[in-house]
C-alpha cells in the first residue's frame, strides 16, 4: 500500500511537494498554493526496471525510464530518466489502483485520470498516424476498407 513520506524538503514556497511510497511505486505530486495538483512523477517498477509516467501542466506527459547511474559500487552517481519502451498501461493501472486505496481520494482519482488520459492521448495518436498515410485503393486490406468506408459516409473527414 502506498503511503505518504511526510518530512520531505520543500524547495518552492508556493508549490508543496509530496512523496508517496510502496514496494512498486514512488509517485510524487506537485500542488500549488490553492492545492491543485500542477505535476506528477509516477515511478514504477523501481525494485526491477523502473520507469516513469511525468505529467506537468505546461510540459504535458512523457515516459521514460530511469537510469539510476549505479553502473559502478565505487560511484555515487545522480538518477537521470532516460527514453524507455512502452508503457503497460494495464498492469500499471491495475496495480496503482491497488496499491492506493489508502490515499486521499482527489489524489487517487487524480493519478488515475492521468494514467488513463495518457493512455487515450498515445493510442489515439497512433490511430491517427495509421490513417494520415495516403493509400491507393488496390493497398487498402479489408480492415482499412472498412475505415474508408466509414470516413466516406461522413464526408470524408
Amino acid at each position: 500500500m502506498l503511503r505518504e513520506i511526510t518530512h520531505i524538503q520543500q524547495h518552492d514556497p508556493n508549490r508543496r511537494r509530496r512523496w508517496f511510497q510502496d514496494g512498486y511505486f514512488d509517485l510524487f505530486l506537485w500542488q500549488a498554493a490553492s492545492g491543485a495538483i500542477d505535476s506528477l512523477q509516477l515511478c514504477y517498477d523501481i525494485q526491477r526496471k523502473e520507469r516513469a509516467l511525468l505529467w506537468s501542466q505546461v510540459q504535458g506527459f512523457f515516459h521514460d525510464g530511469v537510469d539510476t547511474g549505479e553502473d559502478s559500487p565505487l560511484a555515487d552517481r545522480t538518477p537521470v530518466f532516460v527514453r524507455d519502451g512502452a508503457f503497460q498501461w494495464s498492469d500499471v493501472r491495475t496495480r496503482f489502483r491497488e496499491a492506493s486505496t489508502d490515499l486521499p481520494a482527489e489524489v487517487r482519482e487524480f493519478v488515475l485520470d492521468k494514467i488513463d488520459e495518457y493512455w487515450r492521448d498515445k493510442h489515439r495518436a497512433r490511430h491517427n498516424r495509421r490513417h494520415s498515410v495516403r493509400r491507393e485503393d488496390w493497398q487498402v486490406g479489408d480492415a482499412d476498407a472498412g475505415d474508408a468506408n466509414a470516413e466516406d459516409a461522413e464526408g470524408g473527414r
